[in-house]
């Protein structure tokens, strides 16, 4: 089992990537750079800790309403 999620860490980490860039160029098509700093702590955020993707989700949704973008 753990060669199975050490082999879809990747994958997953890929996905979630892509799924951001499309979200994000679909919400804003200008780069901003807090949307990508945002992206980059979820995503050590999942990498060091056991934070659960679907909480850092919730999270990236409701600072993306205070900040506006």
């Amino acid at each position: 089992m753990r060669v199975f999620k050490s082999g879809m860490l990747p994958l997953v980490m890929g996905l979630m990537v892509s799924a951001g860039g499309l979200l994000q160029s679909a919400a804003n098509p200008d780069l901003d750079w807090r949307l990508l700093l945002l992206c980059a702590v979820s995503m050590l955020l999942v990498l060091r800790t056991r934070i659960h993707v679907l909480w850092l989700m919730s999270a990236g949704a409701v600072a993306g309403a205070v900040l506006g973008v």
